[in-house]
């Protein structure tokens, strides 16, 4: 950081300090070895010449212009993330990358903010700020750094909501309408609902959409695996009698 001076009839000492000061701080420690820093910041170097038996020591004199240590660049990125309608992102380091940086200097802390998460879109954004670096010995070394943040995607998906037994009772089902006695929910997993309907042979169609309205997610209906079909078919959200007997379970 510092060319040391030759001096003859004496040693030249030195000492460096982060204070600005024209004054020689209070305590300031010399010694023959050339002054370092390793954090960044302006730094001010100190020096005398300590007299030798026919040489008195010099006056002590500060450098005019400071030595910096400059930041060293370094970039912070956001993950890819998907969260469903009004999901939450995940708050964690490992959602995103510190690049650029000394080795063995690591991402300890980041604060994630994410777009709406209110409606569906493949192309939100995940903004990170607030990084914390620390060295190995857990040190932090954050303001050694100008650090560039970078946005990760986000993507905003509809839950996946599936209906579940749809099966035969006349309550709710009677002269073309329908009504629904469940609530579909939107959780972590798939919902999975039962409940009764009947379509009686050769009455005609149920439209299947009006027992789930206003209810959030993508919907879909299919005849449920291993079960009857009742002799009915399935088209859509339509459900079709057949002249079968029996029950559609859905």
């Amino acid at each position: 950081m510092f060319v040391g001076r030759t001096v003859t009839g004496g040693t030249a000492k030195y000492a460096v300090t982060s204070s600005d000061s024209t004054a020689e701080p209070v305590g300031l420690s010399y010694s023959t070895s050339i002054p370092t820093a390793m954090n960044a910041g302006d730094y001010y170097i100190w020096y005398y010449v300590e007299g030798d038996n026919y040489h008195s020591d010099s006056e002590h004199v500060r450098l005019g212009q400071p030595v910096t240590i400059a930041q060293r660049p370094a970039t912070v990125t956001a993950s890819a993330q998907s969260v469903e309608i009004d999901g939450t992102i995940v708050q964690d380091v490992s959602k995103a990358t510190l690049t650029d940086a000394v080795s063995g200097h690591t991402l300890s802390g980041v604060t994630l903010t994410a777009s709406s998460t209110s409606a569906i879109t493949p192309s939100g954004t995940i903004t990170p700020s607030n990084a914390v670096i620390k060295d190995a010995s857990g040190n932090d070394v954050t303001s050694n750094y100008n650090i560039t943040y970078t946005q990760g995607t986000l993507a905003v998906t509809s839950p996946q909501v599936y209906i579940d037994g749809i099966t035969a009772e006349s309550t709710n089902y009677q002269g073309g309408s329908a009504t629904a006695n469940f609530t579909i929910a939107k959780g972590t997993d798939p919902a999975v609902v039962t409940t009764t309907a009947r379509l009686q042979k050769g009455s005609g169609t149920l439209d299947l959409s009006t027992l789930v309205s206003g209810s959030g997610g993508v919907v879909s209906f299919a005849f449920k695996d291993g079960s009857s079909t009742g002799g009915c078919s399935l088209s859509g959200n339509t459900l079709t009698s057949g002249d079968d007997s029996g029950t559609a379970v859905i």
